[in-house]
């Protein structure tokens, strides 16, 4: 009722403040919702690439783990052949460290 009670010219002035204001609320949400999704996108595709960087670099470190062992055991069993024909299935194993199984196995492929 106090509204109405205003001059004319004063009521319209009250309406194009309180239009300005929400206007220019609605544009600092806009902004600030634009602003946190490219933030979001901004953040993502930072730990996209972190994440990349960092399980290449594990995967690499256990790869080259594995190719070691891998190439540990191909260099026992190659030793155990070159024995074969001169030492028994259990100095084989002992001197090697691979079982007397693996030795048997290699014995009967030779």
């Amino acid at each position: 009722a106090e509204f109405l009670a205003l001059p004319k010219e004063k009521q319209w002035a009250y309406q194009q403040d309180l239009k300005a204001r929400l206007d220019y609320k609605n544009v600092m949400d806009y902004a600030k919702e634009m602003a946190k999704e490219e933030g979001l996108k901004e953040g993502l595709k930072e730990g996209l690439k972190e994440g990349l960087k960092e399980g290449l670099k594990e995967g690499l470190e256990k790869g080259l783990e594995q190719g070691l062992e891998q190439g540990k055991e191909e260099a026992k069993i190659e030793i155990a052949k070159s024995l074969l024909d001169v030492l028994d299935d259990k100095t084989i194993s002992l001197k090697t460290s691979l079982s007397e199984d693996i030795i048997k196995k290699l014995r009967v492929k030779n």
